[in-house]
């Protein structure tokens, strides 16, 4: 259809389909916005929520415990993740390679492998100190 029309009709259309995809990326960023913004606003009611219960609920104890655990949204808790993430692609594509094609191993390998073997093991003590998001309240249960 596109072909058969004159350069002027060409323009014309083009001009009208750009500002269609104008006008449907404003309603979307519009969209993301308000999405955030709800997302944000259920981790703020979330976490007033879960502090809510936990003073409601508690004792001297419940309130000094609640000093070491991290919250889901915690900067470093977000990098962590990511670094154990980066590990566990490490540990999924070159580890099986190198017991399958590698017969020997190096200090500085075995060393390495030590090391994301820590990390692992830092990660699951981790993971008992941090709290978690369950139908948008955080859950903060100890072992």
């Amino acid at each position: 259809m596109f072909a058969y029309l004159s350069t002027e009709q060409k323009t014309k259309r083009l001009l009208h389909l750009w500002a269609r995809v104008y006008t449907k990326s404003k309603a979307a960023n519009l969209l993301y916005q308000k999405y955030k913004d709800l997302v944000q606003k259920s981790r703020i009611q979330g976490r007033y929520n879960a502090i809510k219960n936990r003073l409601n609920n508690s004792d001297d104890k419940v309130n000094k415990d609640m000093k070491c655990i991290i919250l889901p949204d915690n900067k470093h808790k977000r990098r962590w993740n990511l670094w154990i993430g980066v590990l566990l692609v490490y540990t999924g594509i070159f580890v099986p390679l190198r017991v399958a094609f590698y017969d020997e191993t190096t200090t500085t390998l075995l060393v390495f492998e030590c090391l994301v073997d820590a990390c692992f093991l830092t990660d699951i003590v981790l993971t008992f100190i941090s709290a978690y998001e369950k139908n948008n309240i955080i859950e903060t249960r100890h072992w």
